[in-house]
């Protein structure tokens, strides 16, 4: 008990003290006149103690103080020992009857450490619209705004679509489909109508006039079997398949010109001709790759 009466004198000299300050704190502005949008400009001068100087990182930031309160602008200066502060204050609320309202309160302190402080500012606010004589009711609020999901969802289909479409015709367009060359040569071409052939299928000789149509286009030139190595040295791609070529050759020929029924089975011409398409689409492929070139 007896330390809080020592000291309650002690706090009575500060709170003067302190009160001292604000009231030595000099702020000019106009106090009224103010509506939405308008700026409040504010004038500070607080007299300083000698030497002592204002510490800068107690400074307010510039932007957002209040929801309805900007600080747009603040500079300063020191002129001996009164230090000035310029303010301004943009203001954003709406009221609908005029209104007594407060700048906020600005603590500041020195280098040295010494507490200041801007007081609050009263300041009358306008509304902007007239007061309404009849009574009117609040609308409710609007419900939140539903986000369209599908239309998104389309463009992002659509976009998807057409870029796999335009992959698959650079892909076509540079040859790059296995199972759909561009431009089939005769031995691809060969290779498709066999495809479907069952293994153990005997070739009629309409399906072996189209063997050698293939080989005669391939070769630019009607075969025979003394011509046969023309062939090779036109489509040098079909080389490695000379011996299947020139076997299918002899026993073809036979059931052409020497009455033999056919006796070729699907499973003897179909390996080496996907074979030829291979090596065909591959030897064109490097060809028009050294055309561009």
């Amino acid at each position: 008990m007896k330390k809080f009466v020592l000291m309650l004198p002690l706090l009575l000299l500060l709170g003067a003290a302190a009160r001292a300050d604000m009231d030595a704190v000099k702020v000019t502005m106009r106090d009224s006149g103010y509506t939405m949008g308008d700026f409040l400009h504010m004038r500070v001068e607080i007299p300083l103690e000698p030497g002592q100087k204002l510490d800068e990182e107690s400074l307010p930031l510039t932007g957002r103080s209040r929801y309805w309160l900007d600080l747009s602008d603040l500079r300063w200066h020191q002129a001996g020992d009164t230090l000035t502060l310029d303010l301004s204050w943009q203001l954003f609320a709406t009221v609908e009857i005029a209104q007594k309202l407060q700048t906020p309160v600005i603590p500041l302190r020195t280098q040295d450490g010494r507490a200041l402080q801007i007081p609050a500012q009263d300041f009358h606010y306008s509304p902007v619209l007239p007061y309404p004589l009849e009574s009117s009711g609040r609308r409710a609020n609007l419900p939140p705004f539903k986000a369209d999901e599908q239309t998104p969802l389309m463009v992002a289909a659509v976009c998807l679509a057409l870029s796999l479409l335009s992959i698959f015709v650079w892909l076509w367009l540079h040859d790059r489909l296995p199972w759909w060359p561009r431009r089939p040569g005769p031995m691809t071409l060969l290779a498709r109508a066999l495809r479907r052939q069952p293994a153990d299928a005997v070739l009629n000789r309409d399906q072996l006039r189209l063997i050698h149509d293939a080989l005669n286009r391939s070769a630019g030139q009607s075969l025979y079997p003394q011509t046969l190595a023309r062939l090779f040295a036109v489509a040098p791609y079909l080389q490695p398949e000379q011996p299947s070529i020139a076997a299918f050759f002899e026993r073809s020929w036979r059931t052409f010109h020497a009455d033999v029924p056919p006796t070729l089975r699907a499973d003897e011409v179909q390996p080496w001709v996907v074979r030829c398409a291979r090596n065909e689409r591959l030897y064109w492929r490097a060809q028009r790759g050294r055309g561009k070139a």
